[in-house]
């Protein structure tokens, strides 16, 4: 039999294999040529993914190449000692040929999925879902193949397979995932993507003086007069849209809501940004300054926090300061620890609406960017705003100073952006408790004069 020929027997039985389909240890090409083939085609249907992944090429990666060839041959030996473990050693060549001729369709079906399905923009709950489709085909090709070679029923390879997934996917995670191509960039984005080293010591000797000056221009409020305080936090430091939006909204509630004295902006920024860190001590720091400035309930305070997000966090995303995540719950404990009477908190991320069941409170009026399983979006380098933060502030905001309707507004905004862009609804959230309303519309009633 031709090469063609053997590699087409093993890979149309690979396919019934995968497909539960009824297949048989006969139906397959054993033989040193056979593997070879068959890692070949693994080995090309990996290639092919990247090149399109990275395309257009700028050239082949040497490091990704050789990622990609160590973590085959430590798949090979995985699947070798899978089955040696599972005591048919003797057969661990005819093994290999049964379970990569599953693998190699099945590889090239995920990968067109990848290809297709954008994760970036779907549900946490869709992503969770197709990862486990994606772990749960390949147990069964390994299942199958043990059981076809055995000839045993399905269920006694079940400790040799769940063996082998852990040795082959363990690879993956100590040799670590490169594309094989690089892609094409220009050489302005080249000097732009040049590693700066983040000068830690320098930054944090600075924090002290940058609070100093961010706290001492607080204004204390006036008496029998409504007023509204503002903290904004931008964690994540790689992309200037939540600098830009931050500093924008400080603007606008300068401006607009004659909050001039009394925001603190706290910023994550891989360049100088002149503002204090966005950290959790100095988060504790201005809530407590802008406490002691506030008038018991007759003021409001804004917290409004923008960044990458994830199921019960703000991600800060810088490693070289070794700032942490800010949770729901740390965020929770520091408005409590302020003694703040009412509160306004504006989280813009990813998944922010599972900030909801811990910020939830009868004195708080919680807004959130996205359900709790959802994205928000428009958090590109180069853009100006997140859709969130342009729809509330940029838009509902300068029309009215009622954040229950502004939210409405920006809500039904955000909804239209994204069905005209095919984009996974964000559904933003609101919780507002009773005790805060007379404060919230005390404060609208004196502004809109």
């Amino acid at each position: 039999m031709s090469a063609i020929g053997i590699l087409g027997k093993n890979l149309q039985s690979g396919i019934r294999l995968a497909m539960a389909r009824p297949v048989q240890r006969t139906d397959f090409a054993f033989g040193s040529v056979a593997l070879f083939l068959l890692y070949a085609a693994f080995f090309m249907a990996w290639a092919l993914f990247d090149m399109i992944d990275m395309w257009p090429i700028a050239a082949i990666s040497p490091w990704g190449i050789t990622s990609a060839l160590s973590q085959m041959l430590l798949s090979i030996v995985a699947l070798y000692l899978g089955i040696t473990l599972a005591g048919h050693g003797h057969q661990a060549g005819r093994f290999q040929v049964m379970a990569v001729a599953g693998l190699v369709p099945l590889s090239l079906f995920w990968g067109a999925v990848s290809l297709l399905v954008d994760t970036n923009i779907q549900s946490m709950a869709f992503v969770t879902a197709l990862s486990l489709a994606a772990f749960l085909s390949t147990a069964i090709v390994l299942l199958r193949a043990t059981s076809r070679l055995r000839g045993a029923r399905l269920w006694q390879g079940l400790v040799p397979t769940a063996l082998m997934i852990v040795a082959t996917i363990s690879p993956s995670i100590f040799v670590g995932n490169y594309p094989m191509f690089e892609t094409y960039y220009d050489e302005d984005y080249a000097a732009e993507d040049i590693y700066k080293p983040v000068d830690v010591e320098g930054i944090y000797y600075a924090q002290p003086e940058l609070m100093s000056q961010a706290l001492e221009q607080i204004r204390p409020g006036v008496p029998d007069q409504p007023e509204l305080f503002a903290v904004l936090g931008s964690y994540y430091p790689h992309e200037g849209v939540f600098r830009r939006e931050v500093e924008a909204v400080g603007n606008l509630l300068e401006a607009r809501y004659a909050a001039e004295g009394r925001v603190v902006r706290l910023v994550n920024s891989e360049e100088t940004s002149g503002y204090p860190l966005a950290n959790k001590p100095n988060l504790r720091q201005s809530l407590a300054a802008l406490g002691n400035a506030m008038n018991g309930r007759e003021d409001v305070l804004l917290v409004f926090l923008t960044s990458h997000g994830t199921e019960g966090l703000i991600s800060a995303g810088y490693s070289e300061l070794a700032i942490p995540e800010l949770t729901a719950t740390d965020l929770a404990t520091l408005l409590d620890e302020s003694g703040i009477a009412n509160a306004i908190v504006i989280v813009s991320a990813c998944y922010s609406g599972s900030f909801l069941p811990v910020l939830r409170s009868e004195t708080r009026m919680v807004i959130t960017a996205s359900a709790a399983d959802r994205n928000s979006f428009g958090c590109a380098d180069d853009r100006e705003w997140t859709y969130f933060g342009e729809a509330m502030f940029d838009h509902a905001l300068r029309e009215t100073y009622d954040f229950g309707e502004a939210f409405s507004v920006a809500r039904e905004l955000v909804g239209q952006w994204e069905t005209d862009q095919g984009l996974t609804p964000s559904l933003p959230q609101i919780s507002t408790g009773a005790d805060i309303g007379p404060a919230l519309d005390t404060l609208t009633a004196h502004l809109s004069r």
